[in-house]
């Protein structure tokens, strides 16, 4: 039996929100925003608190755009009214609760002219991927998934214990998230592999995270999450606390910073086979 499908909390989702719109790439962002019509329709998937919608609605240039926001989490779609309050909603939207790990099929993709997600691809299977292009596939859509972990790890200033902590990352990454064997940092370039078999022209470029002092409490929370991944992966408790320790003294001091690899990736319908035409 499978795990239930993977949740975050929403604060952690506000914390990294300005960190993830700096480092997406604008090439893939702008080749899927040249593919759509006019007034598009369309479909986030596993939304979170809306952040894809704040980020992506401004920069289509697409006025009349219309959003369906989706996650099997109630508590994600709770907090989108009040992530969104203080500021206007980019775009007009809807939301939809549902386990997308088993109700992919239930989503009436035709009723749409594009697919979004960001921070999803990690999460799920080599099997619910292939679902999904498939999907998309057939109903001719031009898609946008941000922010696919890549596996680049690298801390600043290098301590003694990066390499056992990120080796039990790695081993972590592959747990069930609720989708099936998680693809973790093998998930954009499988992403692109099957999209191009698909018949998708495909572009694809690096969105990292690049932290420092600024980002002190994106990277205590880093720090925490890479730990508590080790634990469970099976490095020593007397390993994962000296190294978080060791890495939580260097933020108070002013000193760490990391780079995380991660990857946007672009595609559409090649050869006329896109639907509907795309707008000016």
């Amino acid at each position: 039996m499978s795990e239930p499908a993977a949740s975050f909390d929403p604060g952690w989702l506000r914390l990294r929100e300005p960190v993830d719109a700096r480092a997406r790439a604008p090439g893939p962002e702008g080749a899927f925003a040249a593919r759509l019509p006019a007034a598009p329709r369309l479909l986030d998937l596993g939304c979170g608190t809306g952040a894809n919608l704040r980020h992506l609605a401004p920069r289509l240039g697409r006025p009349a755009q219309r959003w369906t926001l989706v996650d099997g989490d109630p508590a994600m779609l709770a907090a989108i009214p009040g992530e969104m309050a203080g500021r206007a909603a980019p775009a007009p939207y809807e939301t939809l609760r549902l386990d997308l790990a088993s109700g992919l099929g239930a989503l009436a993709l035709g009723d749409f002219d594009g697919v979004t997600a960001s921070a999803l691809l990690d999460l799920v299977s080599a099997q619910w991927l292939d679902r999904l292009v498939a999907a998309v596939a057939q109903a001719g859509l031009p898609v946008l998934f941000a922010l696919s972990v890549d596996g680049r790890v690298a801390w600043q200033p290098e301590d003694p214990g990066d390499g056992a902590v990120l080796r039990a990352l790695d081993a972590h990454q592959g747990v069930d998230k609720g989708f099936g064997p998680a693809l973790g940092p093998s998930a954009p370039e499988l992403c692109a592999r099957l999209l191009a078999a698909a018949g998708f022209e495909v572009r694809t470029a690096e969105a990292d995270w690049r932290l420092g002092p600024a980002e002190a409490g994106v990277l205590d929370a880093l720090v925490g999450f890479h730990g508590e991944a080790a634990a469970g992966a099976g490095l020593s408790a007397s390993e994962v606390a000296g190294w978080c320790d060791r890495r939580r003294r260097a933020i108070s001091r002013g000193e760490l910073r990391a780079v995380i690899g991660h990857v946007d990736v672009a595609a559409w319908p090649a050869r006329g086979g896109m639907h509907p035409q795309p707008g000016p």
